[in-house]
């Protein structure tokens, strides 16, 4: 797919998901807070003495019970991080766990559902997660879409897909292309070449052979080249993030109800559709609900209003 030069542009939008633009540079994709208490090896003990592999059913039924006892946020990632290779009763306990465990377990599942390796363990996150999404949630995609991992990124926005966040629909925009700067440490020695022509030969000089009674001339060949040549001498690289973009269309195509595929990469081309379309459709929408809400309220209140009338007597 051939992309214009207009889509060169450098993502520094203040866009955050539900969150005010002066806090944009301090989020970071990590939404637990940090303790001096080491839930690290505590959990290391927990796995240790109730999920080797030869543990009887009861031994294990209690470790899981200790980890439904961990309701400090603190110890949130550092769980994922031990037990997101265990079998499943283990894992599935845990996420359940966190189901139950209100705004941080949300934020955790969300994390789970984003930086597991484990596609299972991804979905079944997922599937856990409460809808409309939280603000702790919002802050986990908003710190994901912004990270430099391709997979992360990918992975943040099919779980904004899933939840229907609207909201970051400008962030999706903004992040469906990016321009990724090579590696300045390594060696490039001589850069790289793209040439573009033909090569002609013609003979350019003679050589006077002699032998025994003969004389002949061997002639010089050279080559002439026509065309162009560039010379590359940068590792920088336009990314489409595909996975992005599939998300962007489908959330803007269900929640708008206008096919945006034909937008493809544009993200001027969004980027005036989001400004003009998408958000005069919003509001004539949100305006729409209200008509209808005040329509209700006073149907009601002559519905209440009637019934209290006392009927007149004979």
């Amino acid at each position: 797919m051939l992309i214009p030069t207009i889509l060169l542009i450098a993502v520094t939008s203040p866009l955050v998901i539900g969150i005010s633009p002066a806090k944009t540079r301090t989020l970071c994709p990590k939404p637990f807070p940090s303790t001096v208490t080491d839930w690290g090896a505590e959990l290391d003990r927990i796995k240790r003495e109730h999920f080797h592999s030869a543990r009887s059913t009861a031994v294990r039924q209690a470790g899981i019970q200790q980890i439904r006892s961990i309701t400090n946020p603190a110890a949130y990632q550092p769980m994922i991080e031990r037990f997101h290779d265990s079998d499943d009763d283990v894992r599935l306990a845990m996420l359940d766990h966190f189901k139950n465990q209100g705004s941080a377990g949300q934020a955790a599942l969300a994390w789970t559902a984003i930086h597991a390796k484990d596609s299972r363990l991804q979905y079944e996150a997922s599937l856990r997660l409460g809808r409309p999404a939280g603000a702790e949630v919002l802050q986990v995609l908003d710190g994901s879409l912004r990270h430099s991992n391709q997979a992360i990124v990918a992975n943040a926005a099919r779980l904004v897909n899933l939840l229907e966040v609207t909201e970051a629909i400008p962030l999706l925009i903004n992040t469906q292309i990016v321009l990724v700067e090579g590696n300045r440490t390594e060696s490039f020695a001589g850069g790289g070449l793209i040439s573009s022509g033909r090569q002609f030969t013609y003979v350019s000089g003679l050589i006077p052979v002699f032998g025994v009674g003969t004389v002949a001339y061997q002639p010089v060949v050279s080559t002439v080249n026509e065309g162009f040549a560039v010379a590359a001498g940068s590792r920088d690289r336009l990314v489409c993030r595909e996975g992005v973009h599939r998300a962007l269309v489908q959330l803007s195509t269900r929640d708008s109800g206008i096919d945006t595929s034909a937008l493809g990469y544009d993200v001027n081309q969004w980027h005036e559709w989001h400004q003009n379309t998408y958000l005069p459709l919003k509001e004539a929408q949100r305006r729409e609900a209200l008509r209808k809400e005040s329509i209700r309220k006073r149907a009601d209140q002559l519905r209440q209003s009637s019934t209290a009338v006392p009927s007149s007597g004979p």
